[in-house]
C-alpha cells in the first residue's frame, strides 16, 4: 500500500465517521435539545448555590461560624465541575454513542476528583481556622504564621 492509498482510506474513513455523526445528530435532535436545556438548568442551579455561598461568606467573612465555612466550600465550586456534572447527567439519560459516553465519564471523574479535593481543602482549613479563632488570643499571631504551613500541608495531602 502506498501513501496515496493510505491517505485515501483515511479520508474515506473520516467521511464515514462524519456522516455517521451527522446522522446521529439529526436523529437525536430533540433529545439533545432537551438534554442541553437540562444541563443548562443544572449549571444554573449550581451557580445559584455558589452565589448562596458568597452570601454566607459575606455574613461571616472571618469564617468563625459554620455558616462561613460552608459558604467558603460552596464558593469554591468550579464551572468545570458544574459543566462536567451536567454533561454526565445528560449522557446518562440519553442515547449517545459509547465513545462519547466514555469521554464524558472520564471528564466527570477528573472534574469530581479535583472538585472534591478543593471542597475538602476548604472544609478542613475552615474548621482549623474556626477552632483557631475561638482559641486564639487576639494579641498573638502564632496561628497566623502556622496557617500558611498548614495550608500547604493540607493542599499536598488532599491533592
Amino acid at each position: 500500500m502506498n501513501i496515496a492509498e493510505g491517505a485515501g482510506n483515511a479520508i474515506d474513513t473520516s467521511r464515514g465517521t462524519i456522516d455517521t455523526l451527522i446522522g446521529w445528530l439529526d436523529t437525536n435532535r430533540n433529545d439533545l435539545l432537551i438534554g442541553l436545556a437540562v444541563a443548562a438548568g443544572i449549571v444554573l442551579f449550581m451557580l445559584v448555590l455558589r452565589s448562596a455561598g458568597s452570601w454566607l461568606v459575606r455574613g461571616d467573612p472571618d469564617c468563625t461560624r459554620w455558616r462561613g465555612v460552608i459558604g467558603r466550600v460552596l464558593l469554591k465550586t468550579g464551572v468545570m465541575f458544574m459543566v462536567a456534572t451536567a454533561l454526565e447527567i445528560v449522557v446518562t439519560y440519553t442515547a449517545v454513542p459509547l465513545s462519547l459516553s466514555r469521554v464524558v465519564d472520564i471528564l466527570f471523574i477528573i472534574a469530581f476528583a479535583l472538585q472534591g479535593a478543593v471542597w475538602a481543602r476548604e472544609l478542613v482549613l475552615g474548621m482549623i481556622e474556626r477552632r483557631a479563632a475561638a482559641a486564639e488570643d487576639p494579641s498573638e499571631s502564632g496561628i497566623a504564621n502556622a496557617m500558611s504551613v498548614i495550608r500547604v500541608l493540607v493542599s499536598i495531602a488532599l491533592f
